[in-house]
């Protein structure tokens, strides 16, 4: 760029901002949105700009500010938005129940895959009383934690949604899916029905499957007491006079997780019971261990 280049190249950016000024003024909002999105976004495309039309004084006689420039965003300009434009943008909407509009935009290819995305849209889940909403923030949620590579919230939200097999079957074909993406599954959405199915070699999508320990831990964690219960009775009986066997022929679980368990367990009520006995299982197992 040479010198008259640059000097016609900041003189237009000056004409831009003071334009801007002048219409942000004069309310005329829609103008203005025109004018930062369209015509001067090198400029006024920024997270000053979205401040000036969050704060903007609102009138019955004018249309909404931030709503025209998130219009003005996703109509106007080619590119998708980038990650503070669709958490804004997708947070204003939201607010608005405008769901429908949102979910449009992600069809356009308008919105940014951000995490933060779609925790506003699990947000929106927890705080609508319509069933339908509900269902459409949880899928477009999944939708977004996919397209971003955050497998294991994904999954989550398949099981929110009553899906079972079908994160399983989704979960079976994520060739980068971890060991502890399943177990953070299992801890944000503890299931008695879905912990037993991490057990099983056949079902579970990570191999080799969960251990009990690495199960039971989980649901303890995830604060769901009954499953964890509800577990340990299928594997060890309700009594818990397999336990010992099963620890015996356990090759893969620790002292160390073992005893970690235990110590989850003999804070609650419920499962007290089951602590003493994995204490004994390790007393038997690892002569080493005291008390």
């Amino acid at each position: 760029m040479d010198d008259n280049e640059e000097v016609r190249s900041r003189r237009k950016a000056l004409l831009g901002l003071d334009m801007f000024g002048r219409l942000m003024e004069e309310k005329r909002y829609h103008d203005a949105a025109v004018l930062a999105a369209y015509q001067c976004p090198a400029v006024l495309r920024n997270q000053k700009t979205l401040e000036h039309f969050r704060n903007a004084e609102r009138s019955e006689t004018v249309p909404e500010p931030f709503l025209c420039y998130c219009n003005a965003l996703v109509c106007l300009h080619g590119s998708p938005l980038d990650d503070v434009e669709s958490v804004e943008c997708t947070g204003y909407m939201l607010k608005k129940d405008m769901l429908r509009e949102v979910e449009k935009w992600w069809i356009m290819k308008k919105l940014s895959a951000s995490p933060d995305v779609a925790k506003l849209l699990l947000n929106h889940h927890d705080c609508s009383i319509s069933s339908e909403v509900r269902r459409r923030s949880l899928r477009l949620a999944e939708a977004v934690y996919t397209r971003c590579g955050a497998h294991g919230e994904a999954l989550v939200c398949i099981l929110r949604q009553g899906q079972v097999h079908r994160m399983l079957s989704v979960a079976r074909k994520i060739s980068t899916l971890t060991r502890a993406d399943v177990i953070h599954v299992l801890r944000t959405h503890p299931s008695a029905q879905v912990g037993l199915m991490l057990l099983s070699e056949e079902e579970s999508p990570c191999q080799p499957a969960l251990t009990a320990a690495e199960v039971l831990t989980s649901l303890v964690e995830g604060g769901d007491t009954q499953a964890a219960l509800g577990v340990a009775t299928e594997l060890f009986g309700v009594d818990g006079g397999k336990l010992g066997d099963y620890t015996m022929q356990d090759d893969r679980t620790a002292k160390s997780e073992w005893l970690r368990l235990a110590d989850l367990c003999f804070g609650i009520p419920l499962l007290e019971k089951l602590g003493g006995q994995i204490v004994a299982a390790c007393n038997k197992k690892f002569p080493g261990y005291r008390e």
